[in-house]
């Protein structure tokens, strides 16, 4: 199995195209400012059994929470819209 964990800004369409081709699972790291239309499909989907981990690093409390397959769509190099999810 391969996973390509990214940041936002390396989160474009020929990246998701590439995991879609080889069927690789992708994942987003987001902050909390950023990509509001991905963070308002993630809040509508959380629930209270969304699954999460919290650790202690470096003197921080971190809460990670996921979930899978929020709809994202990209423009190409042409300007086309393309969904993902």
């Amino acid at each position: 199995m391969i996973i390509i964990a990214t940041e936002p800004s390396l989160s474009n369409g020929p990246v998701f195209e590439l995991c879609i081709q080889h069927g690789w699972d992708s994942m987003i790291v987001l902050k909390k400012k950023s990509l509001k239309s991905v963070w308002k499909a993630f809040n509508a989907q959380k629930g209270p059994d969304t699954p999460s981990y919290e650790a202690d690093w470096r003197g921080r409390k971190q809460k990670i929470t996921w979930v899978n397959h929020i709809p994202y769509t990209l423009k190409d190099a042409n300007g086309m819209e393309k969904l993902y999810s």
